[in-house]
């Protein structure tokens, strides 16, 4: 659909609420425009998915009167779907919430559990086949089994314990490095974070954790558990080496069904996480469920009811649904996989849910859903597994019984607002400081580069790029995050 009136999903939803709203397209260069001069005079009536605008320019135009504040009683009363959603989880608004402790545009929450990417999955079928009855805890047993999988499948060719997609894995910021840092200290990304208590930012790639971490990835590459093409295979290789056999571990598998297994079952699971000596407890970074959802309304709205009533719905939970004309509810997920009951059904003491044979997923024509996407519920609270026998389900099982439990949950440091001059510094520094961190990690876990004597080099490297005023910036937001 090439507009918001032509959207099956807008259209139905003002049609089951009663309100009847004129879309226009603004172009992302054009959207800050409207705030500027005469044209904030006439500002539109609401806002939704406006790109071109980012927190800290939504939180001027706030302050200087032009939006209304979400969080002010008299519009919270107003929606009370938000309302629940934000008392159920106070942190919903971390990312669009001023040091005042106003909010001018929406937050969007959404949690389910195939959302996270830093997972490590296993073929337990060759484990068992190894004589590996118990998956390892820590590192150390991690780099046993290693040994103990590269000896029992000498004999097949070209195999190793381990591969990822290409060097995408394996760069800083890949799925091995999300995975591991955590097992090798106090910190639980090897990107910028913040700490969980909220006091302090931290660059993972500039820590000694991360020397940690490269010295467990270059012992792996030197002892051949880490595939030696790494860095030139493609996706369509490594998966071809997981379903044949050919290796054991990968950190991308939900490709994996019932027939790459001679049992005909899902012979293979998430990695619970690692623990080292240099970290007692497993720990794992729980996925970011909150961002700017850029939905905002003008204080100089003409129908702010009814503009409060349209964002409210896009919080509608299964306690609390919206309902059309014929009793059809809607909620959260069912915008996208249709009415319970009709097109999907669940067993909510087992935590599951299935679609029905004949459900089209995504495209549906008992409720509001735009095939095209456009829209969608600002809150999606999912904690349930498809019942669908696919490799999604072994994400979702072992997200839930697996890593949630030594789930750690620390503020993102995307949702930190930068002002302007801050944001001009990442952009400035971030290209070469993000270059050095990935060529360096190749070179440490390869050999190339040696962690002893060029360590310190590297970090005096970072810090020459900008990588200390970078780490400046984020702390004066995090400190104003905080009221400081």
């Amino acid at each position: 659909y090439t507009s918001y009136d032509e959207s099956p999903f807008h259209t139905g939803l003002e049609e089951r609420l009663g309100v009847d709203i004129d879309w226009q397209i603004v172009a992302q260069e054009q959207a800050p425009l409207l705030f500027v001069g005469d044209a904030a005079k006439n500002l539109p009536d609401m806002f939704m998915n406006v790109g071109g605008i980012n927190q800290s320019q939504i939180k001027e135009y706030g302050q200087g009167g032009l939006l209304i504040n979400f969080l002010d009683e008299e519009i919270l009363a107003k929606m009370p779907n938000l309302k629940a959603a934000y008392e159920a989880d106070p942190r919903m608004f971390d990312g669009v919430k001023d040091p005042n402790g106003a909010a001018y545009s929406l937050p969007y929450y959404c949690y389910t559990l195939t959302m996270a990417g830093n997972l490590f999955y296993i073929r337990t079928d060759m484990t068992k086949e190894a004589g590996i009855e118990e998956l390892p805890t820590t590192i150390e047993g991690f780099l046993e089994m290693c040994e103990t999988l590269k000896t029992y499948y000498a004999d097949v060719e070209g195999y190793v314990p381990m591969v990822t997609n290409g060097g995408a894995g394996v760069k800083y910021t890949g799925a091995y490095a999300t995975f591991f840092f955590p097992a090798f200290g106090e910190y639980l990304t090897p990107s910028y974070g913040v700490t969980p208590d909220n006091s302090s930012v931290y660059a993972g790639f500039a820590t000694e954790q991360y020397k940690h971490y490269l010295e467990f990835m270059h012992t792996c590459w030197e002892k051949g558990y880490l595939d030696p093409n790494c860095y030139a295979v493609d996706s369509n290789t490594d998966k071809a080496m997981l379903i044949d056999k050919k290796t054991t571990m990968n950190p991308f598998a939900t490709y994996l069904g019932p027939t790459n297994f001679e049992s005909g079952e899902l012979d293979f699971q998430v990695m619970p996480p690692l623990t080292s000596e240099y970290q007692s407890t497993p720990q794992w970074l729980i996925p970011n469920r909150y961002r700017s959802a850029s939905y905002m309304i003008s204080s100089t709205c003409k129908d702010i009811d009814a503009a409060c009533a349209f964002f409210d719905a896009l919080y509608a939970t299964m306690d609390n649904p919206i309902k059309d004309e014929n009793g059809v509810k809607a909620w959260g997920i069912s915008l996208w996989l249709g009415e319970l009951g009709e097109d999907f059904v669940m067993d909510e003491e087992a935590g599951t849910y299935e679609l029905t044979p004949d459900t089209t997923k995504y495209e549906n024509a008992s409720t509001f859903l735009s095939s095209a996407g456009h829209g969608g519920s600002a809150y999606l609270y999912w904690p349930y597994v498809e019942n669908s026998g696919t490799g999604l389900m072994v994400k979702a099982l072992g997200s839930r019984d697996i890593l949630e439990p030594q789930g750690i949950n620390a503020l993102d440091i995307s949702l930190l607002i930068l002002n302007q001059d801050e944001l001009d510094d990442l952009n400035d520094y971030n290209t070469d400081i993000t270059t050095k961190v990935t060529e360096m990690t190749a070179a440490f876990i390869t050999g190339q580069a040696d962690l002893e004597k060029d360590w310190d080099t590297y970090i005096n490297d970072l810090n020459a790029m900008g990588l200390e005023d970078v780490l400046a910036n984020y702390q004066a937001a995090l400190d104003r995050y905080n009221g400081k």
